[in-house]
């Protein structure tokens, strides 16, 4: 199964000026932002973040399993996240 190549972009909030590619990668899907601006993101069943600032995102949780879903508590210290992994 071919999966397309998504990008995420910056840009103001009132849309004034040049969107900026961040990143591209296949199956990207965006999940969260932190207080502290990094970025929860899934890519093909693997959790990543992506400090800002940093070009390439960092790999947070990638097991055999498929996760999604990261998001960030409230205070950052700690996160949540989905998977199909069975057991405890």
């Amino acid at each position: 199964q071919r999966r397309e190549t998504q990008t995420l972009v910056r840009t103001a909030a009132d849309y004034s000026g040049v969107p900026e590619r961040m990143l591209q990668l296949p199956g990207l899907i965006l999940s969260d932002v932190a207080r502290d601006g990094r970025f929860g993101l899934t890519v093909d069943g693997d959790l990543l973040t992506l400090a800002p600032g940093a070009e390439e995102p960092e790999p947070f949780l990638a097991t055999e399993a498929n996760e999604a879903g990261l998001r960030f508590s409230p205070d950052g210290k700690y996160v949540t996240y989905v998977t199909d992994e069975t057991g405890r």
